[in-house]
């Protein structure tokens, strides 16, 4: 008895420890600011901004002119808004909770499977590896990779022989969130639409269900798929179904799109299994090999040792294939470019094999156990290091923030605009922050800003081409005349400018 409390003891701690410990650290990071406030979340920032005064039924742009995702991450961002317009906090309330809070309870759900010790494995593998990128980055293909989690444990779980009004629900909830995933990220949403789709058909003939029934099930999953749309939906009735067009001339046309050439078929491959080393935190070729012998060794088990795979376990093996085999068949056969950020999401598909590998397995358990240990001190180290050096010294949040703050701070009362040099021209961030912290408004884009004041701020960048020309671009020197610069610790120049 005292054994097993020992034992009780033991498995709270490390289960408290691998929920605190990363907890603490991406706290951190994002209440310090100490992360990326780029181009795609700037706008989606603003986005939220302006959905606070009039409802958007429509989303940022996606890769392909004339489609947008769902309105859902914008309504997310704007739940956080409701509270307070600072990024920081909005980051932690819509991004960093739910990766520590919804993640891990799903997560936990799978002990039924495949038992404590391996849901704490797979969680340190994520949370210390590529979760703590998600955590951090505010970007609406982040979120997929929970629904996707959730996804799974829903078809798990799911028992098709049942009959009654639990099944047809539990059904048309399984399509919603599989359309919540295309909402917010549509090329792996559609992979995993066909997947679940795939699923279910091979699900059928496995336990031989009645033809009409089956009809009944991929109807209501499909219904589920619809009313995640509902936004969409509404959106193009009000204005002529102009998604829909283009959608369709994507499809029939014979060429891409996007005159971009993206990932050749190769790289589609190894992009994919390159999510080992993001989880493994080692180089590509060890990564593949250690989840390549662990495959082998389960099927050993399984065919010479004649271990036997439950149920829930054969359903997930069943789904991660299905999953797989239509991502594979979309992005190997589509005309447009495929990109590095179509795989986001895909981890949960590699952490779930290897928790069927390691379950009933003790040598495979303590070899991942030992990785995921390995992937914990990395991070952590890495951490500890960074920790030391000045956020001011990246171009991180924090600094556009106290680059905002010394521009409103001298300024006072004047009138003023600023003008910030960007690569893309556009320069969301800024303007972002801006109406944050100034109450000012500044276009995200400089053709559009046509207020000329005598007070001008520029914001140039440590690595803008010619800086004397952006200098003369938007206050020439006939005119104006340079009266104070600050140098930010990243390299970035502020210039004040006034006219003559």
């Amino acid at each position: 008895m005292k054994l097993f409390k020992r034992k009780n003891i033991l498995l709270i701690l490390i289960v408290f420890s691998s929920l605190f410990v990363p907890f603490f650290l991406a706290s951190r990071l994002v209440l310090d600011g100490n992360l990326n406030f780029w181009y795609d979340p700037a706008r989606d920032f603003l986005l939220a901004v302006g959905n606070l005064e009039k409802i958007t039924l429509i989303g940022p742009t996606t890769g392909i002119p004339g489609i947008f995702y769902g309105p859902y991450w914008i309504w997310l961002l704007s739940f956080g808004m409701l509270f307070t317009l600072d990024p920081k906090i909005v980051i932690f309330l819509v991004v960093t909770l739910p990766y520590f809070t919804l993640f891990p309870y799903i997560l936990f759900k799978f002990r039924k499977i495949f038992g404590w010790s391996t849901c704490v494995i797979l969680w340190t593998l994520f949370i210390f590896g590529p979760g703590l990128h998600y955590v951090l980055n505010p970007w609406n293909p982040h979120t997929s990779l929970l629904l996707f989690l959730l996804l799974v444990y829903l078809l798990t779980f799911l028992d098709l022989e049942r009959k009654g009004k639990s099944i047809i629900i539990k059904i048309l909830l399984i399509g919603f969130v599989a359309g919540l995933i295309i909402n917010f990220h549509i090329s792996f949403g559609l992979g995993v639409v066909l997947g679940v789709f795939l699923f279910l058909i091979v699900s059928v003939i496995r336990i031989k269900i009645n033809p009409k029934q089956w009809i009944v099930f991929v109807a209501v999953y499909g219904a589920g798929i619809v009313i995640s749309f509902m936004p969409f939906i509404i959106f193009e009735l009000r204005h002529g179904f102009m998604q829909i067009q283009t959608a369709l001339s994507v499809i029939t046309s014979g060429d891409s799109v996007v005159a971009v050439k993206g990932l050749n078929d190769g790289q589609i491959v190894i992009e994919f299994f390159g999510k080992l080393e993001k989880i493994f935190l080692l180089p590509f070729s060890f990564a593949i090999t250690i989840f390549g012998l662990a495959a082998g060794y389960f099927l050993y088990r399984f065919k010479k040792e004649k271990k036997s795979i439950s149920s829930p376990e054969k359903k997930v093996l069943l789904l991660l294939v299905c999953v797989t085999s239509a991502l594979m068949l979309l992005y190997l056969s589509s005309k447009n470019p495929v990109w590095s950020y179509h795989f986001i999401g895909t981890e949960i598909i590699f952490l779930l094999f290897l928790g069927v590998f390691m379950h009933k397995s003790l040598v495979l358990k303590i070899i991942f156990g030992c990785v995921a240990l390995f992937v914990a001190y990395s991070t952590l180290s890495s951490f500890a290091a960074s920790s030391k050096i000045s956020p001011l010294t990246n171009s991180s949040l924090i600094t556009k923030e106290y680059i905002v703050r010394i521009i409103h701070q001298d300024a006072k009362e004047k009138d003023y605009t600023v003008f910030a040099y960007s690569p893309s021209i556009y320069t969301y961030e800024y303007s972002y922050l801006l109406k944050w912290i100034a109450n000012k408004d500044v276009p995200f884009d400089p053709g559009s800003n046509t207020n000329k004041p005598d007070l001008i701020y520029l914001i140039i960048p440590s690595s803008t081409p010619n800086k004397d020309d952006f200098i003369n671009s938007k206050t020439p020197q006939k005119n104006f005349k340079t009266t104070k610069t600050w140098k930010i610790p990243d390299g970035t120049t502020i210039v004040k400018r006034i006219r003559k």
